[in-house]
C-alpha cells in the first residue's frame, strides 16, 4: 500500500484544512462533526483502530464527500482494515485501476479544479466577452483586483482546458455556461465558495446599495420539501443567466461590469440527534 491509498490522510488533510480554516478548531471539534469519540478518531488516526465498510460511508457522508469520493475513500479503508483477505486484494484491484486512470488525465484535471477553487477564472471568461475588453494583463488585474501572477497563471489554465482561446491575437471564450460535474473535488467547491462568501461580505462594506442587492430571508420548513425549494433556487439562477446572456450578445451591448449571483439557503437550527 502506498501513502496515497491510505484513508487516514485524507482525514488528517480535512482536520488541517478545517484547523487552517478555524484557529479554534481541533480533533475533539472534528470527531464531533464525524460522529465519533475523540479517543476512537485519535487511535483512528494512529493506526491503532480501523474503520469497518459501513462506518467508513457514514465518515465520507460527514465529511461531505462526493460519489466518487465516497468510493475512493471506502476502497481505502476496506485495503487497509477489511479482515477478508478476498476483499483487500479487490480493493487494491480497484485502486490500482483508479490509480492508472489518474496518470491519463491528472494534468487537466487539476487545471480543472482550480478553476473550481478560484472564483476569479469564471470573471476573466466574462471579462474576455465584453466590448470594453483590453486584452492586457495588466487591465485584467486592476479591473479584477488580482496579481499579474494570477493573471497569467489563469489564462494558461483557461487556455489549456479549452475555455478560451486565441484567435488572431485576441482571446475568445469558447463557451458561456458551465457547470460542475461529481468528478470536481467537494473540497475544491467548497473553496471557490467560501471565496465567494468573502467577496459577498466586502462588498457589503465597498459597494453601495445601488450597487449591489444583498438580502435575506428566514423561514420554517418541512425537509421533505427541500428538493422543490433547491429546485425553485437553481431555476431562478438558470433565469437570471439566460436574461443577461441575450442582453450580453443583442446589438449594441454596454456591459462593462462582471457581477455574481450567489445564494445561499442552509439550515440555521441544530439537526436533531437520529
Amino acid at each position: 500500500m502506498t501513502p496515497n491509498q491510505d484513508y487516514r490522510s485524507i482525514l488528517k488533510k480535512r482536520l488541517e484544512e478545517r484547523c487552517r480554516a478555524n484557529p479554534r478548531y481541533s480533533l475533539r471539534a472534528f470527531a464531533r462533526d464525524l460522529k465519533i469519540s475523540p479517543s476512537r478518531l485519535s487511535e483512528i488516526l494512529r493506526g491503532k483502530q480501523g474503520l469497518s465498510k459501513q462506518y467508513s460511508e457514514q465518515i465520507a457522508h460527514r465529511l461531505g464527500l462526493n460519489e466518487s469520493e465516497s468510493h475512493l475513500f471506502t476502497s481505502m479503508v476496506t485495503l487497509t482494515d477489511a479482515r477478508s483477505k478476498k476483499e483487500r486484494t479487490l480493493a487494491q484491484t480497484l485502486l490500482t485501476q483508479l490509480e492508472e486512470s489518474e496518470l491519463q488525465v491528472n494534468a487537466i484535471r487539476e487545471d480543472t479544479f482550480r478553476i473550481i477553487e478560484d472564483w476569479y477564472h469564471y470573471a476573466i471568461i466574462e471579462l474576455v466577452q465584453m466590448p470594453s475588453f483590453k486584452n492586457s494583463a495588466v487591465w485584467i488585474s486592476r479591473k479584477l483586483g488580482i496579481t499579474l501572477y494570477e493573471v497569467d497563471a489563469a489564462l494558461a489554465r483557461l487556455k489549456r482546458v479549452g475555455l478560451l482561446e486565441e484567435v488572431e491575437g485576441k482571446l475568445v471564450a469558447t463557451q458561456r455556461g458551465y457547470t460542475t460535474t461529481d468528478e470536481i473535488p467537494s473540497e475544491s467547491i467548497r473553496k471557490f465558495n467560501l471565496q465567494i462568501l468573502e467577496k459577498a461580505s466586502n462588498a457589503i462594506t465597498t459597494q453601495t446599495i445601488h450597487e449591489r442587492e444583498i438580502g435575506t430571508l428566514t423561514i420554517g420548513i418541512d425537509e421533505r420539501d427541500l428538493p422543490e425549494y433547491k429546485q425553485l433556487i437553481k431555476n431562478f439562477r438558470r433565469s437570471v443567466n439566460q436574461i443577461a446572456m441575450a442582453r450580453a450578445q443583442s446589438a449594441g451591448s454596454k456591459v462593462k461590469q462582471v457581477y455574481c449571483l450567489a445564494v445561499q439557503f442552509f439550515r440555521l437550527t441544530n439537526k436533531d440527534e437520529i
